[in-house]
C-alpha cells in the first residue's frame, strides 16, 4: 500500500484542485479532471501541471486545458482530462 496525492497545479504553483489523496493498494488507477477548481469553479483554459506523490516517488506532467466554445449554441464545453496511473511500477 502506499500514501498517494495527485493534485493539479496551475502555472503559478498554485493547488487548483486534489484529485486523490489517501492509501491505495497496488493497482492501475484512472480519474479524471473537469476543469474545475476545489470550489467547483471552471478555471481557465491554459497551461497546469498534475504532481504526484507516492511514498517516496514525485513526478509532475504538464496538462493542457482546451475550452471548445461553440457559437451556434453558444455553449462553452470542457472535455475531461484523463489521468491513469500504475501503482505497480511507481519507483
Amino acid at each position: 500500500d502506499s500514501n498517494l496525492n495527485l493534485s493539479v497545479y496551475d502555472v503559478l504553483g498554485r493547488k487548483v484542485k486534489v484529485l486523490a489523496s489517501g492509501v491505495y493498494s497496488k493497482g492501475n488507477y484512472t480519474t479524471q479532471w473537469n476543469g474545475e477548481d476545489q470550489k467547483g469553479q471552471q478555471v481557465s483554459a491554459g497551461l497546469y501541471l498534475y504532481k504526484i506523490q507516492a511514498d517516496n516517488f514525485i513526478d509532475s506532467k504538464k496538462i493542457l486545458l482546451i475550452k471548445w466554445i461553440s457559437r451556434l449554441l453558444k455553449l462553452e464545453d470542457v472535455h475531461p482530462i484523463v489521468i491513469q496511473l500504475n501503482l505497480f511500477t511507481l519507483k
